[in-house]
């Protein structure tokens, strides 16, 4: 099990765990930019790359009135 799909993407450039060639080859093929990862030790405690990431919600400016 690899966790291809706990990948995280930005635009066209994916940043996924290694170890899916096919997925990789698919994905290039329809002009995206994958970036393989070794995600060896996060994988066995059952996250990957989506799972390493921190969400940051965008706020509307304050403006000074």
């Amino acid at each position: 099990m690899h966790f291809c799909c706990n990948a995280v993407s930005l635009d066209r450039d994916i940043v996924l765990p290694e170890g899916a060639p096919k997925l990789v080859a698919s994905l290039t093929s329809r002009g995206y930019t994958c970036h393989q990862l070794p995600m060896t030790e996060f994988l066995k405690a059952g996250g990957a790359c989506k799972c390493l990431t921190m969400f940051m919600p965008q706020r509307d400016q304050i403006s000074d009135e």
